[in-house]
């Protein structure tokens, strides 16, 4: 899934036919794997993840992806020395409980807290946690549908344009960087979306 709709980039670009639609369709695809490889570091978009994890004997369990929409199971993973996998006593909901969720408008990664005194058991990927996380269609904030957009518009005038520094849109001439300064931008613009240091 894009992070932008089609009409918000042609409107950014002043554009008003269909002739280049699956084009600009795929600048916008090529955009938002941009940002979700290079600059956020997960999917924006909403998923199901099925998540192994480190318990690390405090209260928190820090997860990959985020915003959290619903946990969906926990569960207890034990190793043999064979290398079999035994996946056994899933948690009650009752015990933990998720923080960093999108309905309060949360960016970064989530993690789930337990509920009471106890802490996670200490251990390689020794938890396996089932859960919802990222933006639905139509609720990505404003900040990275811009960011798109102006990826998507550096995508498209690189291809158009190599060489120059700037290229008539629609709407006036802009101008365009490098991909390091590109990269630096988006990172700029979205810096509240990066994890530095985990929960």
């Amino acid at each position: 899934m894009s992070h932008a709709t089609l009409n918000q980039f042609k409107t950014s670009l002043g554009v008003n036919t269909t002739t280049n639609d699956t084009y600009f369709q795929e600048i916008l695809n090529r955009a938002s794997d941009l940002i979700d490889n290079q600059i956020i570091g997960r999917r924006v978009a909403e998923a199901t993840y099925s998540e192994f994890v480190d318990g690390d004997g405090t209260r928190f369990l820090n997860l990959r992806e985020g915003p959290i929409v619903s946990i969906a199971s926990i569960a207890l993973v034990t190793y043999t020395t064979d290398g079999t996998v035994t996946i056994s006593d899933t948690l009650s909901a009752g015990d933990y409980f998720a923080r960093g969720l999108r309905s309060d408008a949360w960016r970064l990664p989530g993690y789930v807290q337990t509920n009471g005194a106890w802490s996670w058991v200490e251990g390689d990927q020794n938890y396996q946690v089932t859960y919802d996380a990222g933006f639905t269609t139509g609720s990505i904030p404003d900040d990275i549908v811009n960011a798109t957009i102006y990826a998507a518009t550096w995508l498209k005038n690189k291809r158009t344009d190599a060489g120059t520094g700037s290229r008539d849109v629609g709407q006036g001439s802009r101008s365009f960087r490098a991909e390091p300064d590109l990269l630096e931008d988006l990172r700029s613009l979205l810096a509240s979306y990066v994890d530095e240091g985990g929960s």
